[in-house]
């Protein structure tokens, strides 16, 4: 079932809230938003547990990665973590044969990883498939999850949060 709401609805609408049952995930559902939350690496997938995993980093905004196939992004990384090196060490050697569309892109990827850019955002179609599991494998961070966040982490594995009213605006753009 799909939802479509006109941007003419949506342009009076205060808000819709809907309440999602965190009780009916499965366990590896709930394993997979925890490891993405606490990994700081989210899927783009189109999932329910990385709509939730993208939903609460937007929620309780922590350092993360988040990709896909195609594009990847990151937010607040730190200076110095080891994807920054990755990133410089895969681009070089895929700058070697890359053709001129190809190369703007790694060029701002070298960049990137030169400066340390803690936020932005890199086409991963530049890179084969090969370099793209390198890249993800890169792409995490042990983020220390406290206060709010952590409660509501705690409370999804121990399958005691039951029913989340959810502005459906907020939800819907992590979607």
């Amino acid at each position: 079932m799909a939802i479509y709401l006109k941007q003419e609805v949506m342009q009076y609408t205060k808000s819709i809230t809907m309440e999602i049952d965190f009780n009916l995930f499965s366990d590896r559902q709930i394993k997979n938003i925890v490891r993405q939350v606490r990994n700081g690496s989210v899927s783009q997938g189109r999932t329910m547990p990385s709509a939730v995993a993208r939903w609460l980093i937007k929620k309780y905004p922590i350092p993360h990665f988040s990709f896909s196939r195609w594009y990847s992004s990151w937010k607040n990384i730190p200076d110095g973590h080891t994807f920054f090196k990755t990133l410089k060490n895969v681009a070089s050697i895929a700058k070697i044969s890359a053709d001129s569309y190809d190369m703007r892109h790694i060029e701002t990827d070298i960049v990137n990883a030169n400066n340390q850019t803690t936020s932005t955002e890199m086409r991963m179609y530049t890179y084969d498939t090969e370099t793209v599991k390198v890249l993800k494998k890169a792409m995490q961070i042990n983020n220390v999850v406290e206060g709010e966040l952590k409660e509501f982490l705690d409370k999804l594995e121990n399958k005691t949060l039951g029913l989340v009213a959810v502005k459906f605006q907020e939800f819907a753009d992590s979607y």
